[in-house]
C-alpha cells in the first residue's frame, strides 16, 4: 500500500475486520500507564508472556482480516527457544 501511494511510510493504521483504521498517537500519560502495567503484568506473568504494541493474530478472528496491535497483551509463554536469540552455527 505504501508502494502504490495509498499509505505513507509513517501512517499509523491497524487492520480490524478487514478495514484499515487510523490509530492516534500516544500521549505521555498513555505511555506512563503502559509502562506501569507492563511492569506489573511482567512480574505477575513473566516478561516473555507480556507483549507490548505487537501484532496479535487471533485464530478465531476473521481469517486474517484482523491483526490488532493492542497496547498490552498477556499471551501463553513462548517456546523455550524464544527466550534467547538462536546460537550461531559452529564452523
Amino acid at each position: 500500500m505504501v508502494a502504490t501511494g495509498i499509505l505513507a511510510e509513517d501512517d499509523r493504521v491497524e487492520l480490524l475486520d478487514g478495514d484499515l483504521l487510523q490509530v492516534s498517537p500516544q500521549s505521555e500519560e498513555h505511555a506512563f500507564v503502559i509502562r506501569c502495567l507492563m511492569a506489573a503484568l511482567g512480574e505477575a506473568y513473566g516478561g516473555p508472556s507480556v507483549r507490548v504494541r505487537m501484532p496479535l493474530a487471533l485464530p478465531e478472528r476473521d481469517a486474517g482480516l484482523s491483526i490488532p496491535e493492542p497496547d498490552l497483551a498477556v499471551v501463553p509463554p513462548p517456546a523455550p527457544w524464544c527466550d534467547r536469540p538462536p546460537a550461531r552455527p559452529s564452523s
